[in-house]
C-alpha cells in the first residue's frame, strides 16, 4: 500500500464505511431515529459484528459508531450522519489513516485538511455539513 495520502485511500474508507453500516443494520437490532441518532438497546451498545470472515468489534457513542476491526486495528468511527455511510470529515479519515497499514501512514489532521481543501477545489468533493466538516464526492 502506498503510504501517500491519496484520493484512492477516502474512497477506500467510503467503501469500508458502508459495508460497516450495511452490516451493523443487518446484525444488530438498531434503531436510526430523528436527527441520525442510533437507538440500540443497552445491552448492544458493544459487540462484533461480521463482514465476510472479518470481525469488527464496535462502541456506539453519542450519534456514531465505532468500529475497529480486529484483526489489524483498522478503525472507523462514523460519528455524524451515521446512515449516509458516503461522507466523511477531515477527523474520521485522519484516524482511519493512523489505523491502516501498522501505523505506518504518516498523517496528520492539518495535512488531511489541506488534502481536502484540495479536492474542494478541484470540484471533486463537496461540503455537506458545515456545522461538523462533512464533505462527499461529487
Amino acid at each position: 500500500m502506498n503510504n501517500k495520502l491519496s484520493e484512492e485511500m477516502i474512497r477506500e474508507f467510503i467503501r469500508l464505511q458502508t459495508l460497516l453500516y450495511e452490516s451493523f443494520i443487518q446484525q444488530v437490532d438498531v434503531k436510526i431515529c430523528k436527527n441520525d441518532y442510533i437507538s440500540l438497546a443497552p445491552e448492544l451498545k458493544m459487540g462484533s459484528i461480521f463482514i465476510d470472515e472479518d470481525e469488527w468489534v464496535y462502541n456506539k457513542h453519542g450519534s456514531g459508531v465505532y468500529f475497529e476491526r480486529k484483526s489489524d486495528g483498522v478503525v472507523i468511527d462514523n460519528d455524524r450522519k451515521f446512515n449516509e455511510p458516503n461522507q466523511f470529515s477531515e477527523r474520521r479519515i485522519s484516524e482511519y489513516l493512523k489505523s491502516i497499514n501498522g501505523n505506518k501512514v504518516e498523517v496528520n489532521w492539518h495535512l488531511v485538511k489541506i488534502f481536502l481543501s484540495t479536492l474542494l477545489e478541484q470540484g471533486k468533493i463537496k461540503l455537506t455539513d458545515n456545522d461538523y466538516g462533512l464533505y462527499k464526492f461529487i
